[in-house]
C-alpha cells in the first residue's frame, strides 16, 4: 500500500467533485494500513481491495483502476461498473471506515494497479497492484469437473523432456449457457430535453440477441433512439439504449432482453421524469 497526494493516477475524485458539486474542504482524513494491499490471484478467483479511512467525515471514497483512460469504479456508494463484475461494500467493519471492492471471476484484463481515492484537496490516494497468474495441473489428463462459464478459457498442454524446443497443444473450452442481464440502474432520473442512457450488461454463451422493449413493445434505431453495444469480455457484452431528447411519452418502464438458444432473460429498468439538470448514465466497463 502507497498512501500519497501524488503518481500516475488520474484523481478522477477531484474532478468528480466539481461535476457532482462534491467538493469537501473539511478537516482532512487518513487512509490507514493495511489499505490497499497487493494480491495475487489465480484465474477465476475473486479478490478483495479494502481501503480503511479514519475521519471521513463528509469526505467520500472512490475505487480507480489504472488504465488509458483510467476507469471509475466507484464513487461514495455509487458502483459505476458492472455488478456481475464488481461489488462495493461500503462503510463496514467494527468501526464503520472499511470499503471494499470486490473483483470477480478475475480474468487476465483485471491485472494492474487500483487506488483508493478521497476527494481531498489535494487528493489522497492508496494503490495496490493486482497480479493474476494461471493454473497449473501435472498430468497426461486434466478432468474438469461442474464445469461453468468460470471455466471458459485457452488450456495449453506442454509436453517437455528438458531438452528444447517443448511441444504445445492448445484447445478453447467454451461453455453454453442461458443469459443472465443487469441493469446498470434499476431507475434512471432524466429531465425533458435531455439526453439519457438506460444500459444492460449481459453475460451469456453463444452471444445473445439483444431487444429494448418499452410497454411490451420493440424499440428500434431512429431520430429518437440510438441502439449500441460492445463486446467487454469473453461472454460478457453491454448495451445501451440512449433516448437522444427526452419528451413525455418517453417516461415509464423499459425491458432489455437478452436471448440465445440455452434461454431467455431481462431486467427492468424505470425512466423517471425529474426538472433538475442530470449528466448522462457513467457508461460501464467496455465503452
Amino acid at each position: 500500500m502507497s498512501a500519497d497526494t501524488s503518481g500516475s493516477f488520474l484523481f478522477l475524485p477531484t474532478i468528480l467533485c466539481h461535476i457532482f458539486d462534491a467538493c469537501s474542504r473539511g478537516a482532512p482524513p487518513s487512509i490507514v494500513q493495511p489499505s490497499m494491499s497487493s494480491a495475487i490471484a489465480l484465474l477465476g478467483q475473486d479478490v478483495d481491495f479494502t481501503c480503511i479511512v479514519n475521519d471521513l467525515g463528509s469526505h467520500m471514497v472512490a475505487f480507480v483502476k489504472a488504465d488509458t483512460p483510467p476507469r471509475l469504479l466507484s464513487f461514495d456508494e455509487k458502483l459505476f461498473r458492472r455488478r456481475d463484475k464488481y461489488e462495493l461494500k461500503p462503510r463496514i467493519g467494527d468501526h464503520h471506515n472499511e470499503w471494499v471492492l470486490t473483483i470477480k471471476n478475475v480474468q487476465e484484463a483485471d491485472r494492474g494497479n487500483y487506488s483508493c481515492q478521497i476527494n481531498t484537496e489535494p487528493v489522497m490516494i492508496a494503490t495496490g497492484e493486482l497480479d493474476v497468474k494461471a493454473s497449473v495441473f501435472h498430468g497426461p489428463v486434466l478432468h474438469l469437473t461442474k464445469v461453468s462459464r468460470k471455466h471458459m478459457s485457452e488450456y495449453i498442454c506442454v509436453a517437455s523432456n528438458g531438452i528444447p524446443p517443448d511441444e504445445s497443444w492448445t484447445v478453447k473450452l467454451l461453455v453454453t449457457f442461458p443469459p443472465l442481464v443487469h441493469a446498470q440502474s434499476e431507475s434512471v432520473q432524466a429531465s425533458p430535453g435531455s439526453i439519457s442512457r438506460l444500459v444492460c450488461t449481459t453475460e451469456a454463451w453463444p452471444r445473445p440477441e439483444m431487444i429494448w422493449e418499452k410497454d411490451g413493445e420493440p424499440i428500434y434505431e431512429n431520430n429518437e433512439y440510438s441502439i449500441t453495444h460492445t463486446v467487454s469480455g469473453q461472454y460478457h457484452s453491454v448495451h445501451i439504449l440512449e433516448i437522444r431528447n427526452v419528451r413525455p411519452h418517453h417516461y415509464g418502464a423499459y425491458r432489455c432482453v437478452a436471448k440465445n438458444d440455452n434461454g431467455i432473460h431481462y431486467s427492468h429498468i424505470n425512466l423517471i421524469k425529474t426538472h433538475h439538470t442530470q449528466h448522462p448514465n457513467i457508461i460501464p466497463e467496455g465503452i
